[in-house]
């Protein structure tokens, strides 16, 4: 969380030579992570036992998820949250259900 909103810290990759490995991603959710693809080809991480452990709600992510209209159901993105554009995706970033990248 940033000190300055106490909300969690929602940051951008725009440059492929900042795509974090898994373990990185993991350091900065804190804990094991999930990723989302957007509808645009962006790729969100975040932590996925962000509801169990009651981490507070990132609304800048949660805005961001839920302002594709190809979204039927409207999500709520929890504790810090990593987006890496489409263009930034130069290793093509995709985890499995086991928080790595698939062989």
């Amino acid at each position: 969380m940033t000190k300055e909103s106490m909300q969690p810290e929602f940051k951008i990759i725009n440059d492929a030579k900042n795509e974090p490995t898994v373990k990185r991603a993991q350091e900065f959710t804190g804990g094991p992570v999930e990723g989302l693809e957007m509808p645009n080809g962006d790729y969100l991480i975040s932590n996925e036992e962000a509801f169990l452990r009651a981490l507070p709600i990132n609304r800048e992510a949660t805005e961001f998820v839920n302002g594709f209209p190809e979204h039927i159901n409207k999500c709520t993105v929890q504790g810090p949250a990593l987006l890496i554009k489409r263009e930034a995706r130069q290793n093509v970033f995709k985890l499995n259900h086991q928080g790595s990248i698939p062989a």
